[in-house]
């Protein structure tokens, strides 16, 4: 069963309980190139681009997506079917089809970290990522990214023939990850990175198949939505 559903109109009066909140800090503050008195050489670039994946990674692995009461890696509904992944890795365009979005994020990770270029294509269905996910969103999701606290949502995700919504803040890992606000977890509305591949890995193992709800606009920031003990104290 789904938490209540999330009313967009009502952003800015979204009532959180924070203990469901997972909330995870980021370095991109500490680690932003602008703004400083001297001219950083490639190795401090390096060293802070390498500071914020691991902070992003970590983040992620104490991250668990919960559908109701169940980890998503624990489901396995009968009529579950693998996800196409269709993706280039070092200039390798490769297509794949994956049980498990585990593999997925292993092989990205492994990427990254050494420093390797990959890029998801399309996943699940033909045009599907890209229509969720267009260039003018991620670039918006990746701009949130290096500015830490106020930031306003930039995309709404939704089940037309559901309650499961998903406002979309921020980018993490490149882009392979993203700050999330949902309703998929009993007990509340929860703020928590995800994987992209879990967010479109609902479609092949749950049926839940989200789309972008292309007039949504939110002036509210995340802080918002965040404060609400000092609010009520």
């Amino acid at each position: 069963m789904l938490a209540a559903q999330i009313n967009p109109a009502a952003v800015s009066v979204l009532a959180l309980p924070t203990k469901r909140i997972f909330v995870e800090p980021r370095q991109s503050d500490q680690m932003r190139m602008g703004g400083s008195d001297r001219q950083d050489d490639d190795g401090d670039e390096t060293k802070a681009a390498a500071s914020v994946l691991d902070s992003d990674l970590a983040a992620l692995a104490r991250s668990r997506l919960m559908i109701g009461t169940t980890p998503l890696s624990e489901l396995k509904p009968p009529n579950a079917r693998p996800m196409w992944m269709r993706f280039e890795e070092d200039g390798i365009v490769q297509n794949r089809m994956y049980r498990t979005t585990s593999l997925w994020r292993v092989r990205v990770t492994f990427a990254l970290k050494e420093g390797r270029s990959i890029h998801a294509l399309e996943m699940d269905e033909w045009g599907r990522l890209k229509a969720m996910f267009p260039k003018e969103v991620c670039a918006r999701l990746a701009w949130n990214a290096t500015h830490d606290g106020e930031v306003k949502p930039v995309a709404r995700l939704f089940d037309p023939n559901g309650r499961a919504e998903l406002l979309l803040f921020r980018s993490r890992c490149h882009g392979h990850a993203v700050d999330v606000l949902h309703n998929l977890t009993d007990g509340g509305p929860v703020f928590q990175p995800l994987w992209i591949s879990d967010i479109m890995r609902l479609h092949p193992l749950l049926g839940i198949k989200l789309v972008r709800d292309e007039a949504f606009n939110s002036a509210a920031p995340i802080s918002i939505l965040l404060d609400r003990d000092n609010s009520a104290s």
